[in-house]
């Protein structure tokens, strides 16, 4: 596979977004994709509270291409549209796509990440904070964890689906520059100033995707709220 460097994307540091290098594209809200995120949410949401999780107040959902991309914090949850990113980041996805095994889009892949499997990562802080552990945990623990919850919900409810993204992923990771070291030592250290090379974090995210679905005979949903 060929190697591309990750020049359009960074993950944000420490609340798992992404960072484009120009300013994104305003436009309308895309009411279709906010109902379908609203959606994923909103089952997501039915079914923590059927395992006893105290979700009281869900988080809104944003439709907006901002520079990081996907974020939860206080005002909600705010995920990406394609069809308002910049230039450079729908060149990168297309690069990535085409660099991998070219059974999927740059779009597809995007959609997929940031608009399905991502949305129950960002529940997953939603989750750290309602619980009010995500202070207590390392950089790395809290978006692993976050992934761990994303991949249990997925397997518990479209195993199938989760199978054919994360297929994606394993095609995906390799064409991006790795880092020196995987370890949490090493990403912990290096976070703050990885923010200023442009595959340290891309890498990491999807290497905790991929991670923690290696766990996935071991994950149970419950147990991770």
């Amino acid at each position: 596979m060929k190697r591309v460097t990750l020049a359009a994307l960074v993950l944000l540091a420490g609340i798992g977004g992404w960072i484009g290098y120009s300013k994104m594209n305003k436009a309308p809200v895309d009411m279709a994709l906010k109902a379908e995120i609203e959606a994923i949410r909103d089952a997501f949401i039915s079914d923590v509270r059927s395992l006893d999780f105290p979700a009281s107040s869900p988080p809104e959902v944003i439709i907006e291409s901002t520079p990081a991309m996907m974020t939860y914090g206080d005002e909600g949850l705010t995920a990406p549209d394609w069809d308002t990113l910049p230039a450079e980041v729908v060149t990168q996805m297309n690069n990535w796509a085409n660099s991998a095994d070219g059974t999927f889009t740059g779009r597809q892949y995007f959609e997929k990440t940031f608009n399905w499997f991502l949305v129950v990562h960002e529940l997953g802080h939603y989750v750290q904070d309602v619980n009010g552990t995500g202070d207590q945990l390392s950089h790395y623990e809290r978006e692993f964890q976050a992934n761990q919850i994303a991949v249990a919900y997925w397997k518990r409810n479209h195993r199938s689906e989760l199978d054919d993204y994360i297929a994606w992923v394993r095609a995906v990771l390799p064409v991006i520059s790795a880092p020196e070291s995987t370890t949490p030592e090493y990403y912990n250290a290096n976070l703050y100033s990885g923010t200023n090379d442009n595959d340290f974090n891309g890498y990491f995210q999807f290497y905790f995707i991929l991670t923690a679905y290696d766990q996935i005979d071991d994950l149970n949903l419950a147990d991770l709220l």
